[in-house]
């Protein structure tokens, strides 16, 4: 049997050397950040990843570097500081960490809370959120994005503005009505803005070549969206809209009794369904849709903005590489039944 490669001479040492001093040094993440930067410039062959483990019984922190090579092998060391929990009492979990809720004295388990939400096993669009919250978590542990100070508190004030947050007391007041610190609020601004590093840099080879493959980006219309059950009825309305408006061909067959639904607002020029090449006021033309057919007027085409574009082309390009990443992820679901974990891997980490 041939071993697969170790670590270059000096890694293990180093990356011991690491983990010792963190534990030193204790839970401050800029440390974690300096230790972990040096250790990758001095081993570029490597990716490093930090992993915590924090015992619930004494709040202590156990720390592993993962370090994987070229040939996908990887090396863990692990280092377990002093601790009160007794060893075989290490990664227990009390109790009441398992009981999401409790209704007049009466627990109910995460487990059993889960197993209660059927529908959650429908909504993929969910499924695909939670499985790329631990995709880009493991990109980010290998390849973090680094914040400085000041980056991190431009990361607060603009979590506070677009949650309306203007005031000292606004915040303090939100963060009360969800039970968080002021040290959660800046996790989660740090998160967003990590993550928005990360598409940035995730993305940014392929902006221009994607514009070029869809010159409406950026731009988006008013319009009016009818939906039927029917496509010889969406073509009675586009004909009848063609020589007056849709809304009023629509609000012809409602009082006549005909079910379909009425669309109207600002979107995306992208978003239009079969939209035709040219897009212009007054523009009429029907496309399938899931219940039938939909017939769509475009009542004004507004300005494309080359900075909104470049924002579409970023998340278009962000989600095909966090779709490619669910394709070849290994997904196991810790709760529901397996019928239903093996249906949602299929179609939420996998499609």
């Amino acid at each position: 049997m041939t071993l697969p490669p170790l670590p270059e001479a000096g890694m293990l040492d180093a990356a011991l050397a690491a983990l010792l001093r963190l534990d030193a040094a204790g839970p401050d993440r800029a440390d974690e950040t300096g230790e972990l930067r040096a250790l990758r410039a001095a081993h570029p062959g490597r990716r490093v990843r930090l992993l915590h483990q924090r015992e619930s019984l004494d709040g202590s922190v156990a720390r592993a570097l993962l370090l994987t090579g070229a040939d996908g092998g990887a090396v863990s060391l692990s280092w377990t500081p002093p601790s009160t929990v007794p060893w075989v009492m290490r990664g227990a979990q009390r109790v009441e960490e398992s009981v999401l809720l409790t209704v007049d004295g009466v627990p109910l388990s995460v487990e059993d809370g889960v197993a209660l939400l059927d529908v959650l096993w429908q909504e993929t669009a969910l499924l695909d959120r939670l499985v790329n919250a631990c995709l880009v978590r493991r990109v980010l542990a290998e390849d973090p994005v680094e914040l400085g100070p000041a980056d991190l508190q431009a990361a607060v004030d603009a979590f506070r503005r677009a949650r309306g947050l203007l005031t000292a007391e606004d915040t303090v007041r939100w963060l009360g009505d969800r039970g968080l610190t002021a040290q959660g609020l800046e996790d989660m601004a740090r998160w967003e803005a990590e993550l928005a590093g990360l598409r940035d840099r995730v993305t940014a080879p392929g902006v221009d070549a994607w514009l070029a493959e869809h010159p409406r980006a950026g731009g988006r219309v008013r319009r009016t969206e009818v939906t039927v059950a029917h496509p010889a009825l969406a073509q009675r309305l586009a004909a009848a809209a063609r020589s007056g408006s849709l809304v009023a061909a629509a609000a012809a067959e409602l009082a006549a009794g005909t079910a379909l639904t009425v669309t109207t607002g600002e979107v995306a020029a992208a978003d239009l369904p079969g939209a035709p090449g040219a897009l212009a006021p007054g523009l009429v033309w029907c496309a399938p849709a899931p219940d039938g057919a939909v017939v769509v007027e475009v009542t004004e085409v507004l300005e494309a903005s080359p900075a909104a574009a470049r924002r579409e082309a970023r998340d278009a390009l962000f989600a095909a590489w966090l779709a490619d990443r669910r394709r070849s992820a290994s997904v196991r679901w810790g709760w529901g039944d397996t019928a239903s974990t093996d249906a949602a891997t299929g179609t939420a980490a996998v499609a």
